[in-house]
């Protein structure tokens, strides 16, 4: 486990980028629990040995503030992101009972299969939200990590127990999400740019939600485009002056999430 807190730990670097470059956004609460679940995370890979029930209380709490995290993207829009924590608290209280169980019982974090249920779908949606954007590969690690500690507190002589592989997905999760950003090929426009890089900070149901409301306004206004998943389509070419009018309806829309960005509008 020496190898893996060491890699856990340089994580820091990724974890840190992204929260400077989301503390002027809705993310910004939500870079908060993450940064919170990486010191858990941590703190589980330096904690006591896996045979431990104290480590099953380490990873678990990890697990659960990570869970946290990724429900957390559902309300990072102003207004309401900051209220959005009192959910986030009720999910946490939630998910921590097995761990007060554990210290009231005297014994190892038992999972029942509705908290099993609970934990998996999270995981599922953490997932299926960035699958189809630049961090989806990042996202399907840490699903699988957080998977594999389910697996290791609830069957203690599985695979993911003897070996630690699930601290390796999660370990490795961070930097994946970092490469991948950083190997993002420049976009052929403003408003693709702008569009993807929106895409893959918030997912998929906060992405097709904006693009519905784009392709609306597009076609009450009679604008000859439609916004793919993949960037902005042409039916015709666009004058200048209607370029800037997409590109500044497109940043209006996004005012909810990024105010920088609207104020360049």
């Amino acid at each position: 486990m020496k190898v893996v807190f060491l890699v856990l730990l340089s994580a820091a670097i990724p974890v840190g980028r992204a929260w400077m470059a989301n503390r002027r956004t809705s993310l910004f609460h939500t870079l908060n629990v993450v940064v919170a679940a990486w010191l858990a995370w941590l703190g589980a890979a330096a904690g006591p040995d896996p045979t431990n029930s104290a480590s099953d209380v380490l990873s678990y709490v990890a697990l659960s503030l990570t869970c946290c995290a990724g429900v957390g993207v559902l309300g990072a829009r102003f207004p309401g992101a900051s209220a959005w924590n009192f959910v986030l608290l009720g999910l946490l209280a939630v998910m921590l009972l097995p761990v007060a169980e554990s210290m009231t019982l005297g014994r190892r974090i038992l999972l029942e299969w509705p908290r099993l249920v609970l934990v998996a779908g999270i995981l599922c949606f953490i997932a299926l939200n960035y699958l189809p954007t630049r961090l989806g590969p990042a996202a399907c690690l840490l699903a699988l990590g957080g998977t594999g500690e389910v697996l290791r507190i609830n069957q203690p002589a599985s695979l993911f127990w003897t070996t630690g592989t699930s601290f390796w997905f999660v370990a490795l999760s961070p930097w994946f999400a970092w490469l991948s950003l950083s190997s993002r090929r420049q976009s052929a426009s403003q408003f693709d740019a702008v569009w993807f890089d929106f895409r893959d900070r918030y997912g998929f149901l906060w992405a097709q939600r904006v693009r519905e409301q784009f392709n609306n306004s597009a076609n009450h206004a009679g604008w000859p485009v439609v916004l793919h998943w993949n960037g902005l389509r042409l039916r015709s070419p666009l004058d200048p002056a209607l370029q800037d009018d997409v590109l500044r309806n497109l940043k209006a829309l996004l005012r909810r999430f990024l105010p920088d960005l609207a104020e360049t509008t």
